[in-house]
């Protein structure tokens, strides 16, 4: 079992780098029409009481109740990746993956910025989590039939090689 909140703190510090990263990335590559004031992330061993929810920043009210939703409802249908079932016009978004880490698995959804950000950060956290690279969890993710983004405009651009 993997106690989440005896890494509470790690994981914290890793969400708030994250996220002041992705804010701080210029307009030229990160094009956002929407002002990003925070994330709600919720972490979880489904199934059990083993649960980290919490906000880095101010996110909007409705981010919290997202980023259970994607947890809630990717979990449901089986798939390791909310963007699997995203339907922006239902208000179901990418934002929620999970990996097993020594056959417990361990569950990252965020909300509050755009959905490609969010699986950026639940990529991160998870691999801070498991202390695998983040290369392994995609791996993980898609040999799981997982969806992921295109993060092409960010290799472009030279970021990634930069974040991971």
């Amino acid at each position: 079992m993997i106690n989440l909140k005896e890494q509470e703190k790690k994981i914290k510090k890793a969400a708030q780098f994250w996220f002041d990263a992705i804010l701080n990335l210029s307009n030229e590559i990160r094009q956002d029409n929407q002002q990003r004031t925070g994330i709600s992330i919720y972490i979880r061993e489904p199934e059990t009481e083993n649960i980290l929810h919490f906000s880095i920043g101010n996110p909007p009210p409705k981010a919290k109740d997202f980023a259970i939703e994607q947890a809630v409802r990717s979990y449901g249908l089986g798939d390791v990746s909310s963007q699997n079932s995203e339907d922006v016009n239902n208000s179901h978004f990418a934002g929620s993956l999970m990996i097993e880490i020594n056959k417990t698995s361990i569950q990252v959804s965020i909300s509050g910025l755009q959905s490609y950000e969010n699986v950026f950060i639940a990529i991160q956290l998870l691999s801070v989590i498991s202390n695998e690279s983040t290369s392994s969890i995609c791996l993980d993710i898609i040999d799981n039939s997982g969806d992921l983004p295109n993060f092409t405009h960010w290799y472009e651009n030279q970021l990634l090689p930069r974040f991971v």
